[in-house]
């Protein structure tokens, strides 16, 4: 808190002394000359304002458990300050609210309050000594916290013997007070009174005006102030030759104000001493408690000297006591509250499983059950809150009393003393012979002592033991390494196993694959002649074998690198990738050829011939292994369609019987004739492009053009004149060969 305070202040962009020292004196020009209070000071005053608004953040109201003793402090001090300034403020408007004659300020009285009175009654002047009086209170505020930190350290004896007593802590609120009572209050009381006086002396029928006025009216000699006695006087001796009262009521009346004011100042006195005895009490107080504070930390000191006599039992019994209050409370709740706690959770269920019966009969218990399993929810919480605070308030309170265990002079206290003095003395002796030796400890030195540490010093003993220990050690590697040999070549072989297995999957494997690329070939030509709106499409064949010649080339990479006999880290791990290559592409592979499959149209119902009307048509699968691939051609409402769904369902079912039946299946379905398309208008017959024709067509232009291997991408010569080669040497080309041929003589 003091720290913030001190910062507060650095704000100021000057010592506070200075800033005040600058208020005042403009104070003082302001008496002066008024009008140049506001363009002097107009930089000083928005500063302080600036820094009261801070210092009211600070002192906004908060949880009381967010605040520490230092907050809450100084959330006093501002509530008593606050209230000193809004008191004094109504204290001035009631006195500049006063009506009174402009004669009654010639009284003796009025014009000595007036003379020894230091501040003038204008809102201006008021504010600008309201922000002088601001920066005194930070300024005292700051004083008392500081002055509190020195005796906090003075008691816990880092800080030489300097008791700090109420009379130093009080000390600037003295000051402050007198200064606020001589710069804002001096003379304004006095001038209230004399005309409370004078008002009273006109409800005794004494015409003040009247008497003032004949004393300006009389001679030079007497003119100057009128008396407050005078007309005191006079107006006693008015109301006597009146007979409003009598002269013995008179003397009663002066007996009687001699003795209250006798009693006032007897009372006066005893107030006053009883307010001293009460702060001498309390500065007895504090110095005991400073005088417990030094003899607890400086007990052995005290007690050796023999020079003060202790006030409180001696330091080890009363730790003595504490641990066994502790321990008492701790084997209380595992004893006592623990099983209560264990009672209460089983009568709480039990109730909760009578209230499930009676809301199943009842359902309007519902509510009232929900609300009890609620609010043992929250009990629960809140107690499990209660326990682990209270096991956390025990776990603290032996640490601290462990702590001033250590600090006590007890057996335990001085062996814990005397382990620590033997290890500092072996950390001394170890540094000092680091410092004066000069060899080096090597990182295989350091492993070697980190291996078994010696308990005494290194000897040929300890060197054959860290041997044997390694010996061992190297043994066990040696064996946990032969294990790993062994597992590795193990895997190898059986590996090269299932790549063998798989080379004589692989041969009937291209056979039948050596048979389909036929029937493939013929339904890409197909894919290309089959262009026209209506007609078949087969779509993806080209992308298809494009397909299965990569997977091809994988799976032969990948057996050529499985069958090598070096294999390092790198080239396992391309291994890994190309398996999950080909495992990707064989799944592509299988479903891309079974999608090639659609179902056929077995019967129509409205056609005899079962070409005019397919909507009636029934689909049946030719195989229940696999799902049929959904046909476009089915799906018409014109008879138009009726031929190219008929050579989709006549082509594509040929692949089950062999390529000789697919082949020719082909040339059945191109040599189908369509009807004549015929123009709506005219009705003359329309002439039609040759499909096949056009296909081949786009095949010449692509081979011209350098785009037969990929159609967004334009091939140089040399570029094509190397991909004809490699698809003549391709091992997958030359495999499908008729051996008839003997290509390889």
């Amino acid at each position: 808190m003091s720290a913030d305070l001190n910062n507060l202040l650095d704000s100021l962009g000057m010592p506070v002394e200075a800033a005040i020292e600058q208020l005042e004196h403009s104070l003082v020009q302001a008496k002066l000359q008024p009008h140049l209070l506001e363009v002097n000071q107009s930089q000083i005053v928005t500063t302080v304002k600036k820094l009261r608004a801070r210092f009211e953040k600070m002192c906004l109201p908060l949880d009381t458990d967010q605040r520490d003793r230092g907050q809450l402090l100084l959330v006093v001090f501002a509530g008593l300050f606050s209230r000193v300034e809004s008191d004094f403020k109504t204290f001035v408007n009631a006195v500049t609210s006063l009506q009174l004659p402009e004669i009654w300020k010639m009284v003796d009285m009025v014009i000595e309050a007036q003379a020894i009175q230091n501040i003038v009654l204008t809102d201006a002047i008021v504010d600008l000594s309201t922000n002088v009086f601001f920066l005194k209170q930070l300024k005292l505020v700051t004083q008392f916290f500081q002055g509190c930190q020195a005796a906090s350290i003075v008691m816990l004896g880092s800080s030489p013997l300097d008791f700090a007593d109420n009379e130093k802590l009080s000390m600037p609120f003295k000051v402050f007070i007198c200064e606020f009572l001589y710069h804002q209050v001096t003379g304004l009381p006095s001038q209230v009174l004399s005309c409370g006086i004078c008002v009273y002396l006109s409800a005794l029928r004494l015409d003040v005006n009247a008497e003032i006025e004949r004393n300006e009216s009389e001679g030079e000699e007497s003119q100057g102030p009128v008396s407050l006695e005078r007309l005191c006087t006079r107006a006693v001796d008015l109301n006597l030759r009146s007979n409003v009262f009598s002269p013995e009521d008179f003397q009663l009346a002066e007996s009687t104000l001699v003795n209250a004011q006798k009693a006032w100042r007897n009372a006066d006195l005893v107030r006053h001493l009883d307010s001293g005895i009460e702060m001498e009490r309390a500065c007895c107080q504090h110095a005991e408690l400073q005088l417990v504070c030094y003899q607890w930390l400086h007990e052995d000191v005290l007690f050796n000297s023999q020079i003060h006599q202790p006030m409180s039992g001696p330091r080890r019994s009363l730790m003595s006591e504490l641990k066994k209050a502790i321990q008492t409370l701790v084997q209380y709740g595992r004893e006592n509250l623990s099983p209560t706690h264990s009672h209460h959770q089983q009568l709480e269920k039990t109730v909760v499983q009578r209230l499930k019966w009676a809301a199943g009969a009842n359902p309007t218990l519902t509510q009232t059950l929900q609300q009890f399993e609620d609010s043992v929810a929250d009990t629960g919480v809140a107690l499990e809150g209660e326990i682990r605070m209270a096991a956390d308030l025990a776990k603290i309170s032996k640490g601290i009393l462990h702590y001033e265990a250590m600090l006590t002079r007890t057996q335990e206290a001085l062996s814990t003393d005397a382990v620590y003095s033997q290890l500092l003395n072996k950390c001394k002796e170890s540094c000092l012979l680091n410092k004066s030796s000069q060899s080096l400890v090597t990182n295989v030195e350091a492993d070697l002592v980190e291996t078994k540490m010696p308990s005494e010093p290194i000897s040929i003993e300890w060197i054959k033991s860290v041997m044997d220990v390694l010996n061992v050690k190297i043994s066990e590697i040696q064996q946990k390494h032969n294990e790993l040999l062994r597992d590795i070549e193990a895997g190898k072989e059986a590996i090269k196993s299932d790549a063998n297995n798989i080379r004589i999957v692989l041969v009937p494997h291209h056979k039948l694959m050596s048979d389909m690329k036929i029937i493939l070939k013929s339904l890409a030509k197909l894919e290309d002649h089959c262009s026209r709106p209506g007609e078949l499409s087969v779509s993806g064949i080209g992308d298809y074998m494009l397909l299965y010649r990569s997977f091809s080339e994988n799976l032969s990479a990948l057996l050529k690198s499985i069958g090598s006999e070096e294999m390092s880290e790198d080239s396992l791990r391309d291994i890994i990738c190309m398996i999950q290559s080909v495992k990707d592409q064989i799944t592509r592979v299988y479903n891309g050829l079974l999608s090639m499959a659609p179902p056929l149209v077995m019967s129509c119902t409205d056609d005899p011939d079962g070409l005019t009307d397919l909507s009636s048509a029934k689909v049946v699968s030719r195989s229940g292994d696999f799902p049929p691939m959904p046909t476009k051609s089915l799906v018409s409402s014109g008879c138009h369609k009726v031929d190219s769904s008929m050579t989709d369902s006549l082509v594509l079912g040929a692949i089950g019987r062999g390529p000789q039946h697919a082949v020719k299946a082909v040339g059945s379905a191109t040599s189908h004739k369509e009807k004549v398309t015929r123009d709506p208008i005219t009705g003359k017959a329309l002439q039609e492009r040759n499909s096949y024709a056009v296909g081949v067509w786009r095949k010449i232009k692509q081979k011209l053009d350098g785009r037969e291997v990929d159609i967004n991408k334009r091939l140089t010569v040399s570029e094509q004149v190397d991909c004809v080669i490699k698809e003549a040497v391709n091992p997958d080309n030359l495999a499908v060969l008729f051996e008839g041929w003997t290509p390889w003589v």
